[in-house]
């Protein structure tokens, strides 16, 4: 658990880069899906022997996450008043205009959790 003053190591990095293949070696079924480590934490400080190692990793602040997470909340509660009680064929268009709204669709949260650790 990484302290908001702290800065992520060498030896962190290249062990969030080895993640993904560890998972395939692990679950065999995951060999040919992609899969992105993703690094989350309240800092996003690089020691400088650690840059090199950066690239190619994500990353999402805590706070993200929990601000995110109260936006769902929120929307969550407005989108079942909305739509209790309806057939999902008849509020579908709705329903995916209001998620997109929202911004809870798959391009947003996508994005959400695409931003590379190393800024360049």
């Amino acid at each position: 658990h990484k302290k908001p003053e702290g800065a992520f190591s060498k030896k962190e990095l290249q062990q969030a880069k080895g993640h993904p293949d560890w998972l395939r070696s692990q679950r065999k079924s995951l060999k040919h899906i992609p899969i992105q480590a993703l690094i989350v934490s309240p800092t996003i400080r690089i020691d400088q022997t650690a840059q090199p190692h950066a690239g190619g990793l994500n990353y999402i602040s805590t706070n993200a996450i929990r601000e995110f997470s109260n936006k769902v909340s929120k929307e969550l509660v407005t989108l079942r008043t909305r739509f209790s009680g309806k057939e999902y064929g008849a509020v579908k268009d709705e329903l995916k205009v209001f998620i997109k709204q929202a911004r809870l669709d798959y391009e947003t949260i996508k994005a959400l959790f695409n931003e590379p650790l190393l800024k360049t």
